[in-house]
């Protein structure tokens, strides 16, 4: 049936080889794929654009009418 020293107690000691391997396999996997994509980024040569889109006019006129009583 169970041996003498198999109570079915907890485990006291946990391994940490297997979490630690993951995590540092994990953050070499994403290192490796951010590189290899910044190099694809980094070939074109295509600039970005930014518009900032003006007021309102009814906004314009509300805000002068402020500065000019």
């Amino acid at each position: 049936m169970y041996r003498g020293n198999e109570n079915r107690s907890p485990e006291r000691s946990a391994s940490t080889g297997l979490p630690i391997c993951t995590i540092l396999l994990s953050m070499a996997a994403i290192a490796a794929y951010l590189l290899v994509a910044g190099s694809f980024l980094e070939e074109s040569g295509s600039d970005v654009a930014v518009y900032v889109p003006g007021q309102p006019k009814q906004l314009q006129l509300a805000t002068e009418e402020k500065q000019h009583p």
